[in-house]
C-alpha cells in the first residue's frame, strides 16, 4: 500500500479540544467500510501526468495540497510535491457534523469529492496560484444559522475566505451611519479562530429602509500575490454588495439613504486607513494640511488609538477643495521602534502612499512621515525663485 506524505498543521490552529487529530489518510485501495453514524467521505483523483505537468505554475512554491478539516477546527494536510503522490483519499467521518474539504493548486476538473455514498459540489473557489484555484467544500451535517429578520429589517451577511492567513490578521466591521458598530470580525471578534484556509460567514440583522451603512476591511500583512489572499463577499438583503479578493484594505457604502460622502462638484474625497494590532497603549498622531492654504492650523487632524481590546483597523474620510494639493503628516511615538503599521492614503481613488511603516527603528525610518496628495506643482510645492523640486 502506497504511503501518503502528511503534513501535520496544528502550529496554525487554536482547537477547542485536547484531543489528538481525528484524521488519518488511507489510500482509497484500503476499501473502508463505515459504521455506526459515520458515513464514507472519498476524494478521487483523475488527472494524467501530462496535465499535472502542464498545470503546475511558475511559483514552484506554491504546491498543491488537500486539507481535511473537522468539526473542531482541527486540520491535517496532505501536500503533493509529485504527480506520484496523488492517492485517492478515504475516511469515514460523522455524519451528523461539519467537516470541510480544502484543494489547493489542481484543475477542478481532476478531482471529485463524495460523502456517503453522493456526489458532493465543489463548493466556494478563491484564488491561489495563475492557473489552478483553491476550493472549500463542506460535508455532513453543515447548517448555517443566520437570524430570522423580521418584516421591515434585512439580513447582513459577511463571507469570509482567510486564505492563508489567520483571522486574527484581519479585521472588518459594518458601522451605521451614526459609526456604531453593527457587525464585525476577524482578529476582535472571538467568533473567529486562527484556523488558515477557512471561510465563515457572520450575520446581522439591519433596517432595511431609510439606512446607510459602511463596510470596513483591512489586513496585518502587506499585500503580496504569491500568497493565497483572503477574500469577501459582502450581502445585503440577499443580494451581493461587493466582493474582493486583492485588498489591503477596502470600504463599500450601502443602503437606500446613502449619500455622497464629499460634494463630487467641488470637493475630492481623502480616505486613511491604518492598521496596528499592538498590545500596548499609544497613539499615533496626523494632520492634514492645504498648502496653499497660509493658516497655521491644520485642515484636519486626529489620534490613532492602538492598543489591547482595541480595534486595530481605523478609517477616517475627509473632504478637500478639488484641485487643491495637501500634505499629510503622521507621526508615532518616540519610543516606537517595534511597531510595524500598515496605512494607506488616498484622494479620489488614487492611492499615494501604501507602505508597511517601521517608525523609529533607524535614523532612515525617521517617527514621522509625509505624503503629498492632489493636484500638486512646483509653484505650489516650491519657493521657485531658490528652491528646486526634489522627489
Amino acid at each position: 500500500r502506497k504511503r501518503i506524505k502528511v503534513k501535520n498543521t496544528a502550529s496554525y490552529m487554536m482547537s477547542k479540544s485536547s484531543s489528538t487529530l481525528l484524521f488519518s489518510f488511507i489510500s482509497a485501495a484500503v476499501g473502508l467500510d463505515c459504521t455506526g453514524n459515520d458515513a464514507l467521505l472519498q476524494v478521487k483523483y483523475n488527472i494524467t501526468e501530462d496535465v499535472w505537468n502542464s498545470t503546475r505554475p511558475s511559483n514552484i512554491y506554491a504546491l498543491p495540497f488537500l486539507i481535511l478539516q473537522d468539526n473542531e477546527q482541527q486540520q491535517q494536510q496532505t501536500e503533493y510535491s509529485n504527480f506520484t503522490d496523488l492517492v485517492d483519499i478515504e475516511k469515514c467521518l460523522p455524519r451528523d457534523e461539519c467537516s470541510t474539504v480544502v484543494v489547493a493548486g489542481l484543475p477542478t476538473s481532476t478531482y471529485d469529492i463524495s460523502f456517503d455514498g453522493e456526489h458532493v459540489e465543489i463548493g466556494a473557489r478563491f484564488h491561489y496560484e495563475e492557473k489552478n484555484p483553491i476550493t472549500s467544500t463542506d460535508v455532513g451535517t453543515c447548517i448555517k444559522h443566520p437570524p430570522t429578520c423580521q418584516d421591515t429589517e434585512a439580513l447582513l451577511e459577511v463571507q469570509f475566505w482567510s486564505g492563508q492567513f489567520s483571522y486574527r490578521n484581519n479585521e472588518f466591521r459594518i458601522e451605521d451611519e451614526h459609526d456604531d458598530t453593527i457587525l464585525n470580525g476577524g482578529s476582535t471578534s472571538r467568533e473567529y479562530s486562527s484556523v488558515i484556509y477557512s471561510l465563515n460567514s457572520t450575520y446581522a440583522c439591519v433596517a432595511r429602509e431609510n439606512s446607510c451603512y459602511t463596510f470596513l476591511i483591512g489586513s496585518g500583512f502587506e499585500w503580496n500575490p504569491g500568497y493565497s489572499l483572503p477574500a469577501y463577499s459582502l450581502f445585503f438583503d440577499g443580494s451581493l454588495v461587493h466582493t474582493n479578493d486583492s485588498f489591503q484594505f477596502d470600504s463599500a457604502q450601502f443602503g437606500d439613504s446613502c449619500q455622497p460622502l464629499c460634494n463630487q462638484d467641488n470637493e475630492s474625497l481623502v480616505k486613511l486607513f491604518l492598521y496596528d494590532d499592538d498590545q500596548f497603549d499609544f497613539e499615533y498622531e496626523w494632520d492634514l494640511n492645504l498648502l496653499a492654504d497660509d493658516s497655521s492650523t491644520p485642515f484636519a487632524s486626529g489620534e490613532v488609538s492602538i492598543g489591547l481590546n482595541k480595534s486595530p483597523l481605523y478609517h477616517k474620510t475627509m473632504c478637500t477643495p478639488k484641485q487643491s494639493c495637501s500634505s499629510f503628516l503622521i507621526s508615532a511615538p518616540a519610543a516606537s521602534g517595534l511597531n510595524m503599521p500598515i496605512y494607506s492614503l488616498a484622494t479620489d481613488d488614487t492611492i499615494y502612499r501604501e507602505i508597511q511603516w517601521y517608525p523609529g527603528v533607524n535614523s532612515q525610518t525617521p517617527n514621522n512621515q509625509t505624503t503629498t496628495m492632489g493636484s500638486c506643482t512646483v509653484n505650489g510645492l516650491c519657493d521657485v525663485q531658490t528652491q528646486d523640486l526634489f522627489d
